[in-house]
């Protein structure tokens, strides 16, 4: 994980860079914006910390995986 987010922030600054990733604090650490997709549709579009926030994103993502 600390890699990813090295080689992230090395390359961010010239190229814009897509990260697939599933572990939500590398995505927090690196993103400044994410989309998520869930069942082959786009359910978030928007920072970090609107995509926390939304609803749809917690009760797939973020609490069905306690």
């Amino acid at each position: 994980n600390t890699e990813v987010i090295e080689v992230n922030r090395e390359l961010q600054a010239d190229f814009p860079i897509i990260l697939i990733e599933h572990k939500m604090d590398v995505v927090n650490e690196v993103a400044d914006h994410i989309i998520v997709l869930y069942d082959g549709r786009k359910i978030a579009d928007d920072e970090p910390s609107v995509v926390q926030r939304n609803e749809e994103v917690r009760q797939v993502y973020l609490e069905g995986s306690t």
